[in-house]
């Protein structure tokens, strides 16, 4: 939003970004749109079992199936240099036409 209360346009990728944000801070399950929105107990798992990443990106994509999303989330990484109590992730989402980005959230 602006200063003055209106949406500003944003890039696809900021917009799957933004969302991407959103669902890792979010607890799993507690909003009734996707019984998959939600991915915050997967990464604070993930800091124990790195396997939960996996888990993660597999109901990611399954949230963003149900909300009519034709982008894909290829996998989620620790970004380097991080580590267990301070991780980074990067999700490297694919999008139609062979489009691909990386977001750190």
């Amino acid at each position: 939003m602006d200063k003055q209360g209106f949406l500003t346009q944003c890039t696809e990728e900021e917009a799957l970004a933004a969302l991407g944000r959103i669902l890792v801070r979010s607890p799993y399950g507690r909003w009734g749109g996707s019984r998959h929105f939600g991915l915050r107990d997967f990464f604070e798992d993930a800091r124990r079992k790195p396997e939960c990443l996996e888990k993660a990106r597999d109901e990611l994509n399954a949230a963003l199936s149900e909300l009519g999303m034709v982008c894909r989330v290829e996998s989620i990484e620790r970004e380097p240099g991080t580590s267990d109590e301070t991780t980074a992730l990067v999700v490297n989402f694919s999008l139609p036409e062979d489009k691909v980005f990386s977001a750190r959230v």
